[in-house]
């Protein structure tokens, strides 16, 4: 609990939010959930639910590796692990979604042509259902996949290149979640 502590005051938390994250940190204890896990990994994703979960408070996953030295992919791991198991639960629902994205990729002048073949509403809101499915992952990415999986299922195929470019995020991130999409719900998505 001391650790949680020192890592919370290092990314200056208040001391209200150094209290719900000691106190989650306690709670999982109490369950078990710690035994042979990263603790710091642990502490890393609490900090950051706090974060996300209160008015005003911004700490990064990458600022969180930074002053702990766990890596950044090891603190989102850990950070799905507990959202999705339900040890994590928010009380605000007011994550950013990744419809809030779609029209920012789609805008672009080489989309176009395309544009009106696709419903973007119907669009967002396979972007959102996405979003609710895959914790953990960037709106922009998981934005950036549904319009690549979107087109592909009308045969208007955009380039991978060319939306991670639009939507800010790197080809690999957007192929890692096309792939993780169509492992787990059945969408068949040729890469």
């Amino acid at each position: 609990m001391y650790q949680t502590e020192v890592i919370a005051k290092k990314v200056n938390l208040p001391q209200y939010s150094i209290e719900e994250a000691k106190e989650i940190f306690t709670r999982l204890h109490k369950q078990g959930i710690l035994k042979g896990k990263n603790h710091k990994a642990i502490i890393s994703s609490i900090i950051y639910f706090v974060s996300a979960n209160s008015e005003n408070i911004n700490v990064s996953f990458r600022t969180l590796a930074e002053i702990t030295g766990v890596s950044e992919s090891k603190i989102r791991k850990t950070y799905r692990y507990l959202l999705m198991n339900g040890y994590l639960q928010s009380k605000r629902s007011s994550f950013a979604k990744p419809s809030k994205y779609i029209s920012q990729i789609i805008s672009s002048q080489e989309f176009s042509q395309q544009k009106s073949r696709i419903n973007l509403s119907l669009l967002a809101q396979f972007a959102d259902e996405l979003g609710s499915l895959l914790h953990g992952k960037k709106p922009r990415g998981i934005a950036a996949a549904s319009v690549y999986i979107f087109s592909t299922m009308l045969d208007t195929k955009f380039p991978q290149s060319k939306i991670s470019k639009q939507a800010g995020v790197s080809s690999l991130t957007l192929r890692r979640i096309i792939k993780e999409v169509s492992q787990k719900f059945c969408v068949i998505v040729e890469v």
